[in-house]
């Protein structure tokens, strides 16, 4: 049946039971969903880009003179028969998919016609109609040479214009140039960042979060730690101070230097997530930041591994992961930086330096990322390193434009502060 009302009801229903999930499905318009329930669905839409609640009162409200049983009926089939709202994106899907054979009926009746009337140029006709159908799938991505050496040479050109000067980037800069120097600072992309246990990864995380923050929104999703101890690093990374000082009690100098610390941090656009760990919820949280900045300069995902997608196969799991992370960040047109274990084998081998065949559990996440930065720290494995202090991240895999090489930063073991120059601590 083309107009799939079971996908509409499950749509509706999973809404309703968790509000933020409409940020998942935005692509789905009125226009899509025939009769009332392109009412229902339009209001539901309208109350959430004000942030109202979305149940049933306001929707009556907003509906007006519109909300009539029939849109009662719906709400109420709606939260009675919702399968799962893991699996909205699904139902959205299936509305879109019954749209766009609508469409195709429509436009084939008009061919038809065009084929009758002698009067129109046939060929005319095939024409419009072709195009029409091309450009009206609502999920399509299919882009003309044309179209696309329109897109290509204004931008080649301003670049051309405006040559890069040593130590700037095209991209987003990560505040450390040992990074931007191989990447060319973070494009919209999946970035895996992965290593061994007590190699450095959340360390990374916090500080490219407190680095790119003050020039564009962070959203930190914290799956391993209190978001407090999160911020705590954090703060400490940009005071200087140990958060194992702070627990300990600060010296009164040290904490007017906390406080300056986090009144700085505090102004910035960035949040902490630390909510459920369902694949779907965190996508829609993810979501839910990008339309509330309008933007995202970086999402940051501690970790991979605690993601569940619904899979039974943790193999079938971070494939699932790992592909809606690649497309979440094509679709907010951000690096999404996801932390990931290393597996156990690395630390049987003399060279302890990770490779991308490490990455624990899935070939998968080496297939779907853009960028993989394998980290590695020798003073965890010999206390009488000539490189104290020194994290290694091995840009191994870059598909913006295939450069690869060593990043070599400096990190305090005390503070997790991790900068290009060595300082005195």
């Amino acid at each position: 049946m083309l107009d799939n009302p079971r996908a509409v009801s499950a749509l509706i229903g999973s809404v309703l039971f968790e509000n933020s999930l409409i940020n998942n499905v935005m692509d789905v318009q009125p226009e899509h969903i025939p009769g009332a329930e392109g009412a229902v669905w339009g209001a539901m839409l309208a109350l959430s880009m004000r942030g109202v609640p979305i149940n049933g009162l306001s929707i009556a409200g907003e509906l007006g003179e519109q909300y009539h049983e029939r849109a009662r009926a719906i709400l109420s089939a709606a939260v009675n028969g919702t399968p799962a709202v893991g699996n909205i994106e699904q139902y959205a899907e299936q509305v879109l998919d019954a749209f766009e054979r609508r469409q195709a009926i429509v436009y084939a009746e008009e061919l038809v016609r065009g084929a009758n009337d002698m009067s129109e140029d046939i060929g005319t006709s095939k024409a419009n109609i072709a195009g029409r159908l091309l450009r009206g799938g609502k999920r399509s991505q299919e882009f003309s040479a044309e179209e696309l050496a329109e897109r290509d040479l204004p931008q080649v050109e301003a670049w051309a214009a405006d040559p890069l000067e040593d130590g700037h980037v095209r991209g987003l800069s990560t505040g450390l140039n040992a990074i931007d120097t191989i990447t060319d600072g973070l494009w919209p992309s999946f970035f895996i960042v992965a290593g061994r246990t007590s190699m450095g990864k959340t360390a990374l995380g916090t500080q490219l979060s407190v680095n790119i923050s003050a020039t564009a929104p962070v959203y930190y999703v914290g799956l391993e730690h209190p978001p407090i101890v999160y911020w705590r690093r954090m703060v400490g990374q940009m005071s200087g101070i140990a958060y194992r000082s702070v627990k300990r009690g600060l010296r009164p100098d040290e904490l007017r230097q906390w406080k300056r610390a986090g009144d700085i941090l505090r102004k910035r656009r960035f949040a902490i997530y630390n909510g459920s760990r369902s694949l779907p919820l965190v996508m829609a949280a993810i979501t839910r930041a990008y339309h509330r900045w309008g933007e995202l300069g970086l999402v940051v995902v501690d970790n991979l591994g605690h993601l569940k997608s619904g899979d039974e196969r943790i193999i079938d799991e971070l494939n699932t992961v790992s592909l809606r992370m690649l497309e979440q960040s094509q679709r907010l047109n951000t690096t999404i930086m996801g932390l990931h274990q290393i597996n156990r084998g690395v630390e049987s081998r003399d060279n302890k330096r990770p490779q991308m065949s490490d990455l624990r559990d899935s070939g998968h996440l080496e297939q779907n990322a853009d960028l993989i930065g394998l980290l590695y720290r020798d003073e965890y494995y010999n206390e009488n390193t000539d490189s104290p202090n020194v994290m290694e991240c091995a840009i191994a895999k870059n598909r913006e434009d295939g450069t690869l090489g060593i990043a070599t930063m400096f990190m305090n073991k005390h503070t997790g502060g991790i900068t290009d120059v060595r300082l005195n601590y």
